[in-house]
């Protein structure tokens, strides 16, 4: 998600970034509605997806790692980083905690942080 324009073939807003382009600058997206993929230059809006895709696979990396028993609900961006929603089981329910923009092994030690409550 993220990026704002609607699919240009069919008009839905359920598009997802998918890459990018160096050339023209821009962001590649798909539409999830009917499978259409586009350029969109200058696609400055969107680029931050990319970056809360790459949080979110480390946030599956830790909760493999540890074993937790949890399910990864999403990562969004926020002002300062990303916040994480898991759910932790009936018991627990959902969890949120936030993930401040750093180095990626700061960033996996804040997730770990944040999952640490959470049983294996």
């Amino acid at each position: 998600m993220g990026h704002q324009a609607p699919c240009r073939k069919c008009g839905s807003a359920r598009l997802r970034v998918v890459g990018q382009s160096s050339t023209p600058p821009g962001v590649i997206v798909k539409c999830d509605a009917c499978g259409h993929w586009s350029l969109v230059v200058g696609g400055a809006p969107a680029a931050p997806d990319v970056d809360t895709r790459r949080v979110e696979r480390l946030v599956h990396l830790v909760v493999s790692d540890k074993g937790l028993a949890c399910q990864v609900q999403g990562v969004a961006r926020v002002r300062e980083g990303w916040q994480v929603t898991v759910l932790a089981g009936p018991e627990r329910g959902l969890v949120r905690f936030d993930v401040k923009a750093d180095s990626l092994g700061t960033m996996r030690a804040s997730i770990e942080r944040g999952l640490a409550h959470i049983a294996p």
